[in-house]
């Protein structure tokens, strides 16, 4: 540290750049530690939103392919439905034909 260090002599002034130099050393590896670190941070942010991305975009097509599945149920249904109907409507035709035969 500093403190006890006289700055009036030769060797007082070079024992406190000594000191300074030691100091600045200190906070240049303590901010290239942060950077690494925050760089590392970045990166990790990155995937994170490249994931959190990804994710939506598959619940989207889930969405999507579960949309067409119950369209193509609904579909199918009323296809069945028109069927079953056209069905029941010739077999009423055909039971009144027969009774305009007979009777």
């Amino acid at each position: 540290g500093f403190s006890g260090i006289d700055v009036t002599t030769p060797a007082g002034a070079a024992a406190a750049m000594t000191a300074a130099d030691a100091a600045l050393a200190t906070v240049s590896a303590q901010q290239s530690t942060i950077g690494a670190s925050q760089a590392a941070l970045d990166t990790t942010l990155s995937s994170l939103d490249d994931s959190y991305v990804s994710t939506s975009e598959s619940e989207s097509r889930i969405a999507d392919a579960d949309y067409a599945a119950s369209s193509t149920d609904l579909a199918m249904s009323n296809v069945k439905l028109a069927f079953a109907t056209h069905v029941q409507a010739l077999k009423n035709a055909s039971q009144s034909n027969m009774l305009n035969l007979i009777g």
